[in-house]
């Protein structure tokens, strides 16, 4: 079948400006030396595009077109006696690629241009028929490479600042946005220049804007040592109403006798410490609930804000009495994996108890569009548990609604996940970012709202995670983040809203790079990323990067469009095509 062919945009011959600036040798170095000459000036990378006729005898994309199609030439405007002159003589081209026609003797579509970052470049496929394959390639330095190639030549990173250089950093970054965009940092730390080693290290709290810009100064929260309480991955949500909430370890106190007075002090179980603070650091309130103690490795909560109250959802212990009491033997206990929901009088509305289980590291915890909560956990059986060597542990996904009924209970893997994330996508959507245990690797999983798998969990065995962050483009797709263990070079794996990845994953780091610790990263647009992170080096103090995806996508938007995207740091140009 034949049909007209359809030319968007800059079909024939075409300038594309990328100017390549030289500069001279340095003048000589003295008291007053001067600079050195001026280099000359750069030249213009031209894109010429003409039609091939049809010639059989050619070896299809090589020499010539069997059915026709198109010649694209590249290559710098620097020809001697014509450089600059706008024209791609013969002696200039330095590439030329043949795109040919179908069997049937279909024309091609093209489309060329220049794509802004964040942008795209369109084809239209109003006059096309049924059965298309598409290309695009990119132009760069004069090159022209298939743009499935772009992201791993390139580096999607656009900018590194400090914002926090006050404070010397000790151990992990928590962040919290607030309902105003703006985003609360929590971490322990000391004021630079003091020896560490002859100082305790106190909690800071402060805010900053998303261009980095400090809005509330660093400031000190009273009343939380962090020596003894303060667990590097506490919790930390923002609630409706634009109260900041943690969960605070309070450590058992055993029964003492007052050495004046004899009288006898009771024991004190561990406790959490719920403590409410406004936009500003100040505290609001706290209340206490009894945590009994599990064996299960250390106490672990998850924290999700619901409206103006919250979910909580922590291990218990409880002490199973001896029939007859029985002398010097340890006491047993039950376990269980308990969630309660609170209102904003911190009353429990509702709660639920999944017997013979327990968290064996800090679960990821979210409110999907309907209301429903959504868990990424590790549970730990508490029929025995050594978690590091792989013992009955497993990781699941749940979906629990508000009232405390489970909707949906999903078994990702039977390993560990000592590291878990979720991200959520306005169409219910969520991605599932953890840890995969035993190997230590790193997996991905998608569900819909209602906690079923749309995407199985898929796994990288290549890399041993850090830490683990994922984000929510605003388009619904979704970008999950890994530090490597070794190398601490940051990766971003971007999937689809269904779960299919879409290009190969990108690695990003700038002039400071990442620590061990947590990072916390945000989709800005659908081009560009925001991460907070402490670098290795600790007292460079926080550091805000930013960064683009970093590949070149091919979408077809429909029957009657294609279209090139460029999630890349850079303007790119490109020509798509189709027959």
């Amino acid at each position: 079948m034949n049909y007209q062919q359809a030319r968007v945009a800059l079909l024939f011959t075409t300038m594309i400006s990328t100017f390549a600036g030289c500069t001279g040798d340095d003048g000589k170095v003295g008291a007053a030396g001067t600079s050195g000459a001026d280099g000359a000036d750069g030249y213009d990378v031209l894109v010429a595009v003409t039609n091939v006729e049809a010639n059989p005898d050619a070896t299809d994309g090589v020499d010539g077109c069997n059915f026709g199609g198109q010649l694209f030439k590249t290559g710098l405007d620097d020809g001697e006696g014509t450089a600059n002159n706008g024209v791609l003589d013969a002696d200039e081209v330095d590439e030329s690629t043949f795109l040919c026609n179908g069997r049937d003797g279909r024309a091609m579509l093209a489309a060329s241009g220049r794509i802004e970052p964040g942008a795209y470049l369109s084809l239209d496929l109003t006059q096309a028929s049924e059965n298309l394959s598409y290309y695009a390639q990119v132009v760069v330095n004069g090159q022209v490479i298939d743009h499935a190639e772009y992201s791993q030549l390139f580096s999607p990173f656009i900018s590194q600042i400090t914002v926090v250089d006050s404070v010397s950093i000790d151990g992990d970054l928590n962040v919290t946005e607030l309902n105003d965009g703006n985003f609360a940092l929590l971490f322990c730390g000391a004021p630079l220049g003091v020896d560490r080693q002859d100082t305790s290290t106190a909690l800071y709290y402060t805010v900053i804007d998303l261009a980095g810009a400090t809005t509330v100064a660093p400031r000190v929260l009273t009343g939380i040592d962090c020596d003894d309480g303060w667990r590097e991955r506490t919790p930390l949500v923002t609630l409706a109403n634009g109260d900041i909430l943690m969960a605070v370890d309070r450590d058992s106190v055993a029964e003492s006798q007052d050495p004046e007075t004899g009288e006898l002090i009771p024991a004190v179980p561990a406790q959490v410490d719920l403590r409410r603070y406004d936009a500003a650091g100040d505290l609001i309130s706290s209340t206490r609930f009894d945590d009994a103690v599990s064996v299960l490795d250390g106490t672990y909560f998850g924290l999700a804000a619901i409206g103006d109250g919250f979910a909580l959802l922590h291990s218990t212990a409880t002490e199973i009495p001896a029939d007859p009491p029985a002398q010097g033997e340890e006491p047993t206990y039950e376990y269980a994996l308990q969630l309660d929901i609170y209102n904003a009088a911190n009353t429990i509305t509702a709660s639920q108890t999944w017997a013979g289980l327990g968290l064996g590291s800090e679960p990821a915890m979210s409110v999907n569009a309907d209301g429903n909560l959504n868990i990424l956990l590790e549970a730990v059986s508490a029929l025995g548990g050594d978690r590091w060597n792989n013992y009955n542990s497993e990781t699941r996904a749940m979906v629990v609604a508000p009232t405390g009924d489970v909707v949906a209970d999903v078994l990702l893997s039977n390993t560990y996940s000592y590291l878990n994330s979720i991200s959520q996508s306005a169409n219910g959507n969520w991605l599932c970012s953890f840890e995969y245990g035993g190997p230590d690797s790193t997996a991905y999983a998608v569900l819909n709202s209602a906690g079923e798998l749309v995407s199985a969990s898929q796994v990288y065995t290549e890399h041993e995670p850090t830490e683990i962050a994922s984000l929510a483009f605003p388009d619904g797709s979704f970008g999950s983040i890994f530090f490597e263990d070794e190398s601490l070079v940051g990766n971003l794996q971007c999937v689809s809203n269904e779960g299919q990845r879409v290009a190969p994953y990108t690695q990003f780091t700038g002039p400071i790079g990442p620590g061990y610790d947590r990072h916390f990263v945000k989709a800005i647009s659908n081009h560009e990323l925001m991460m907070l992170f402490v670098p290795y080096e600790e007292q460079s103090g926080v550091q805000m990067l930013r960064s683009a995806r970093g590949y070149l996508e091919l979408r077809v938007e429909s029957a009657t469009e294609v279209r090139l995207y460029n999630w890349a740091a850079s303007a790119v140009d490109a020509v798509l095509s189709a027959n």
